[in-house]
């Protein structure tokens, strides 16, 4: 597995992979209960660097921001073969006017008021560091590669690229 610093064309398929995926698996630190994770719908990819997500004002995720904003963020595209790690600062934000701008009818499943919902808030995500992986031979190779790893008890060869996006 390679380990590079993604040149500025990569960094810039990988932000667009980031943004077709949508759903992210969003981790803070709870203090009671140690990581949690919960999946949520992206709403907006800005700037190659910064991440919009829809969520409930009093929320426990609202709560952990507000207590420990230092976040996780990952996605996982397995039609792609694609997979990132991001980590960053977040904040709770109240705008109706930005969720306004990102709004579409499926956020009305929770929440019904619309983008003027007074439970509805906003994560910004500001990322500082991220990575990807992405495999360079299909999936029939990798499943090869992993089960004659197996039988011969060593480590898969070509596991793919992996790179740091800042």
């Amino acid at each position: 597995m390679t380990d590079d610093l993604a040149t500025t064309p990569e960094r810039k398929d990988a932000w667009q992979h980031i943004e077709h995926t949508r759903i992210a698996f969003f981790a803070t630190l709870s203090e009671a209960n140690g990581f949690r994770a919960r999946p949520l719908t992206t709403q907006k990819v800005e700037a190659e660097s910064r991440l919009w997500f829809f969520i409930a004002r009093d929320s426990d995720l609202a709560h952990e921001v507000a207590t420990n904003p230092r976040v996780l963020v990952t996605y996982t595209n397995e039609d792609d073969a694609f997979y990132a790690a991001l980590t960053g600062t977040a904040r709770v934000v109240v705008d109706a006017e930005r969720a306004r701008a990102m709004w579409s009818a499926l956020n009305e499943a929770w929440f019904p008021g619309g983008p003027d919902d007074p439970s509805l808030a906003m994560v910004r995500v500001d990322v500082d560091h991220g990575e990807t992986w992405e495999p360079t031979t299909n999936k029939m190779i990798q499943f090869l590669s992993i089960a004659a790893a197996a039988v011969t008890h060593s480590a898969p060869k070509n596991e793919g690229v992996h790179r740091t996006l800042m």
